[in-house]
């Protein structure tokens, strides 16, 4: 498995010291997909880990009518799969892959064997597991009291991969309104604002954030909180 540039790293990875990664990167299977490709189904039951290595993967589910709504999208360093091995959940979502991606497939009997020689292992993913239900719950409380463009923001902060003195954000906007669980024009409106507030440019297949510091501090005037960030 490839080891992603250190500004790409992110969710599972995220300070994860290098003996580790390259333990997990040991005991995988490195799997390439194609843009549109599905790597897995709602329902499905095989356990395993996965790490984004390249490329990203979105996070759906088609409800009775048809109807596909997104809920999150994941980029290099990020995990997913882990309550299939610590709950034995079955998957709740498809996962597809957002251009050409690299995924390291790691199955049950080596992740436990590994994380019975690597207690370090064990300690980094359960902080990694409380900081991503903190997310969760973040999220759950933006929905609630924050307005779309403001909501937008901070998923905008979230996303942004670090690019010289901007940072860009490599989805299409089809992909975040989808995302957020709103219609595609309500994404445009908001999109449009912050772009009006010269926080964010837009691109073929991308947004553009200007300059972190100042979507941060937009975000902290917006809500009355300042943007919490993991140390």
């Amino acid at each position: 498995m490839k080891t992603p540039p250190e500004a790409a790293l992110g969710g599972l990875l995220r300070d994860m010291p290098p003996d580790l990664q390259a333990d997990l990167a040991r005991i995988g299977a490195l799997v390439r997909y194609r843009p549109g490709q599905l790597i897995h189904q709602r329902g499905d039951r095989k356990p395993g880990l996965s790490i984004v290595v390249s490329g990203a993967v979105l996070f759906s589910a088609t409800d009775a009518e048809g109807v596909r709504v997104a809920t999150t999208r994941m980029n290099p360093g990020d995990s997913f799969g882990e309550f299939t091995l610590f709950a034995g959940l079955p998957r709740t979502h498809d996962a597809t892959a957002i251009g050409e991606t690299e995924i390291n497939q790691i199955t049950r009997a080596p992740f436990f064997a590994l994380l019975d020689r690597r207690p370090a292992l064990r300690d980094h993913l359960l902080k990694h597991l409380t900081r991503n239900l903190a997310l969760a719950v973040g999220w759950l409380d933006d929905e609630r009291r924050l307005p779309l463009r403001t909501r937008l923001a901070k998923r905008l902060l979230e996303f942004a991969a670090p690019d010289e003195d901007t940072h860009v954000v490599n989805i299409t906007q089809h992909e975040l309104a989808e995302t957020l669980g709103v219609s595609r024009v309500a994404l445009g409106q908001a999109v449009a604002f912050l772009r009006g507030e010269e926080l964010i440019e837009t691109g073929y297949g991308a947004i553009i954030v200007r300059d972190i510091e100042a979507l941060s501090g937009w975000i902290a005037a917006e809500t009355g909180l300042e943007p919490l960030t993991v140390e």
